[in-house]
């Protein structure tokens, strides 16, 4: 057996497949996987730093992964496999696990690390959804979920613009003081009409162009029109 607990030929194969293994005691070892091993790891995610110490208790190095770590540790009753990294927890992906043999512990780090885990996924879903970024793929979900929402609520029916709190709008920053006197200021106002709008639109995609940043306003300003009417329809 080696110090982990493991066997020799277990703990060859997890190192082989990118898995490493510190001390962090005579019974208890760190288990990380390496950056740019193949298997599982969640974007944007950094483990906090590991200090490795040499046998003179200095620090060798920091070492960090792509996957968060889990505990290992042997007593005469099994083996323990634990990671917390939320206090005081449970959080997202915690767990604090008993094995009776040696086999079923190698088969949970195998597929935490290499397969499919419902505890790695927890925290990889966690991750993503907090991430004060998103990518174009979760944009064309969303877009596809509202555009499912919007066909149940409205079916095939044709939306009229009068209806709509847009269909007159007047953006305050387009405002601008032509000749200002004492009483009577002359202001030009920059008005908007939804109903042309939509109708360019409607001229670009019948085209194929492509849509600039003019038209994704608009766009917006039609979501906000219909997010209007679709309360209104919900809450009469």
């Amino acid at each position: 057996m080696e110090a982990s607990g493991l066997s020799k030929e277990n703990q060859q194969y997890l190192e082989a497949k990118g898995l490493r293994f510190y001390p962090r005691s005579d019974e208890s070892y760190h288990l990380l996987k390496q950056i740019g091993a193949e298997g599982n790891s969640i974007p944007n995610f950094t483990s906090l730093p590991l200090t490795v110490l040499n046998e003179e208790g200095e620090t060798v190095k920091e070492v960090k992964s792509n996957c968060p770590g889990i505990n290992l540790s042997r007593n005469d009753e099994g083996f323990r496999l634990m990671c917390w990294d939320w206090a005081p927890g449970p959080g997202p992906g915690d767990f604090d696990l008993r094995f009776d043999t040696e086999a079923a512990t190698v088969d949970f780090l195998d597929s935490y690390y290499f397969g499919d885990n419902e505890y790695f996924e927890a925290r990889k879903q966690y991750v993503l959804q907090s991430r004060n970024s998103i990518n174009v793929k979760e944009l064309e979900l969303l877009f596809s979920k509202l555009l499912t929402t919007l066909k149940t609520e409205f079916s095939d029916e044709e939306i009229d613009f009068g209806k709509r709190s847009t269909f007159h709008k007047i953006p305050v920053d387009s405002w601008q003081i032509q000749e200002f006197q004492s009483e009577e200021p002359t202001i030009k106002v920059g008005m908007g009409f939804l109903q042309n709008e939509v109708f360019r639109l409607r001229k670009k995609l019948d085209g194929n162009e492509d849509f600039d940043f003019e038209d994704i306003n608009h766009l917006s300003d039609l979501l906000f029109g219909l997010s209007v009417l679709l309360k209104q329809k919900n809450n009469p």
